[in-house]
């Protein structure tokens, strides 16, 4: 039988061991009290803390918060004078040690044709001169019929991207290119109001879109499966006499989205190009983190005030 808390009686003097230590946190009894009366098992830190705000009662999320960012501050000079001791997320008032947990060995099929494709060739000519291994040359085999087919040699996925690449530069002109960029560079900047999903593409308002009739409107948002739409960007709803014409609602299976000519163009051309890095570019970025905000801007998350 293990004894871990010995009650004194109320006649005997009564040493504060904490003031012995130098501690003077105000909460950090508390916090001690409540650990020991848990049991002699280690606990879970937060929910001591969280129990120990909710006992003060607080009025707001903010004094709730208050509350546990205080009783952290007492947690945390008990663990430096060596009172509390803590393993990952448990905390306990005698040292003690977590096992491990067994890790369970996943169980997968290995993918010989990926581990056959990339051998060099001639791995592949010496194991087939051994006797009992026929799987080199079914492999080698089976890659050339792979890599064939009727119109002649199959190209990888690299090769393909670089001749859509240069296809499309070639096909693109100088002046439809800045045509397209001129274009890009009319469009608002403002901020776009999310709605539901059309298949898998997020709907905003005024998105453009084509009917099942061929024509061209504005989504106004889309809501369990459903798109409601307008015939000019913010259009009015809820007009009887303009229904079926100036706006309705419809499936989101029956509309297609139109997507921007000019931004295709634009996107094609990066197809299957990396970027050349620069010195320059990185050293102005640099510069510029390093300049001051604007006014009336900060960086990070803005701060509320504790109660």
């Amino acid at each position: 039988m293990l004894i871990y808390a010995i009650v004194p009686p109320e006649t005997a003097p009564q040493i504060d061991s904490l003031r012995r230590a130098g501690i003077e946190h105000p909460l950090a009894k508390e916090v001690l009290n409540a650990i020991r009366q848990r049991s002699p098992k280690p606990v879970r830190l937060w929910r001591i803390i969280n129990a120990l705000a909710k006992s003060h009662q607080p009025e707001s999320r903010d004094h709730r918060r208050y509350w546990c960012l205080r009783f952290w501050g007492a947690v945390r000079v008990l663990l430096e004078a060596k009172f509390l001791y803590r393993h990952y997320c448990f905390i306990s008032a005698q040292d003690f040690r977590l096992s491990p947990r067994r890790r369970t060995r996943k169980c997968y099929r290995p993918q010989i044709w990926r581990a056959t494709e990339q051998r060099n060739q001639s791995v592949v000519e010496s194991q087939c001169e051994m006797a009992g291994s026929n799987l080199g040359l079914r492999t080698s085999k089976l890659a050339a019929s792979r890599d064939q087919t009727d119109d002649g040699p199959r190209l990888n996925a690299k090769q393909r991207t670089l001749s859509i690449a240069q296809k499309t530069q070639s096909a693109a002109s100088p002046e439809m290119i800045s045509a397209a960029a001129q274009q890009l560079a009319k469009l608002p900047r403002d901020k776009k109001r999310w709605s539901g999903w059309i298949g898998d593409t997020r709907c905003y308002r005024n998105m453009p879109i084509r009917l099942a009739d061929g024509r061209q409107v504005f989504a106004l948002g889309a809501l369990r499966g459903k798109i409601i739409y307008t015939s000019q960007p913010n259009g009015p709803i809820r007009v009887v006499a303009t229904l079926g014409t100036g706006w309705d609602r419809v499936s989101a299976s029956e509309v297609k989205i139109i997507k921007n000519q000019a931004a295709q163009t634009m996107g094609q051309l990066k197809r299957g190009v990396n970027e050349r890095k620069s010195d320059l570019k990185r050293r102005s970025a640099q510069a510029n983190g390093r300049l001051p905000c604007r006014p009336g801007k900060h960086r990070g998350r803005p701060r509320r005030s504790l109660l």
